[in-house]
C-alpha cells in the first residue's frame, strides 16, 4: 500500500493510498485514526471528492 496524498483541513485529515486497483481513504481527527470510517473505491476522483468533502475542503452541492 502506498501512500498518494494528505489533505488537511483544521483539525481533520484524510490520507489517500492506492493498494493494488483499488483507493484507501482514512480519515484522522485530532491526529487520531478513525478505522471505521475507512472508504474504499476504485477511482481516483471519487477517493479524492470524498476526502475533501468530509474533512470540509469542499461543501455538498445537491441537484435538484
Amino acid at each position: 500500500m502506498r501512500l498518494i496524498t494528505t489533505l488537511t483541513h483544521d483539525q481533520q485529515r484524510a490520507k489517500i493510498y492506492r493498494h493494488e486497483d483499488e483507493y484507501i481513504v482514512r480519515f484522522y481527527d485530532h491526529a487520531t485514526y478513525l478505522e471505521e470510517a475507512d472508504y474504499f473505491t476504485g477511482d481516483w476522483h471519487d477517493a479524492k471528492g470524498t476526502a475533501e468533502i468530509q474533512i470540509g475542503l469542499r461543501k455538498v452541492v445537491a441537484v435538484a
